[in-house]
Order: structure tokens, then sequence, then C-alpha cells
């Protein structure tokens, strides 16, 4: 009997830890550094943070992971303006989209991403580190 208690006491511990541990809206997230993407909709890419020194590497695995991406969207305080000019190629090269959400930012280095954009939107701030830019355009 006391076998029996210990595996159903197991077996309800590792339902727990599956029912438990299990997110939905993390479920089909994937993530590269500062850059993820839904796979319910691989056509957005999302830069969400610094640009680092892997930053660049990081979206060309988002870009390979994803194989629709058709716009990204940017929310990012700047960081490294080599990575950025790397990124900002293959955002030229790939013909994406840029979007900046309302509310968001793209400041210092993310503005070198946002500028190549074949088609590029924003409603709220983009800006360099010294003469930020506050328009509205389409």
């Amino acid at each position: 009997m006391p076998r029996f208690q210990f595996g159903l006491i197991r077996a309800m511990a590792f339902f727990l830890a599956v029912v438990l541990g299990y997110h939905p809206a993390l479920a089909g997230t994937k993530k590269f550094g500062p850059f993820s993407f839904d796979e319910g909709d691989p056509s957005v890419i999302i830069l969400k943070g610094e640009i680092d020194l892997y930053s660049a590497l990081n979206f060309r695995r988002a870009l390979h992971a994803s194989q629709k991406a058709r716009l990204l969207v940017l929310d990012s305080i700047g960081g490294a303006v080599q990575m950025a000019l790397l990124i900002a190629d293959d955002v030229h090269e790939k013909r994406l989209s840029t979007f900046i959400p309302a509310g968001k930012g793209c400041y210092s280095a993310c503005a070198f991403i946002f500028s190549p954009a074949s088609t590029a939107k924003w409603t709220v701030s983009l800006g360099s580190t010294r003469s930020p830019v506050n328009r509205t355009t389409s």
C-alpha cells in the first residue's frame, strides 16, 4: 500500500507541475535576445530592449526562425551603433517595414534601424541622443 501512495503522489505532483507550468501566452513566443515573435504570427518581429553586441546575430536568428517576417516593431533606448547598422542593413535587404507603437520610443542607435525601412510609420518619439524628434507620419 505505501508504494501505491508514493506513486500516486508522484503522479499528482507531475500533473500539477505540467498544469501550473503551462502559460498560453508564452507557449508560442520565440525569443532571441531582445527580439521575439509569436509563432501564431511570424510576420511580426518585436525589438524590445537595448541593442547589445549580440543583437545583430540575434536578429538574423529571429529572421531565419520566422521565415515570414514583414514588420519590425521597435521599442528600444538604443545601444551599440555597429550592431544597429548591421540590423538596419538586414531590414533594408529584406525590405521590412518598421513601426513604433504609441507610447513607445526608438532612440539613439535604434533610429538607424528605423530609417532604412521601405515603409516606416510612427506616432511617437524617434531620435538620436542629441536631437529627439516628435512627429506623426504615415
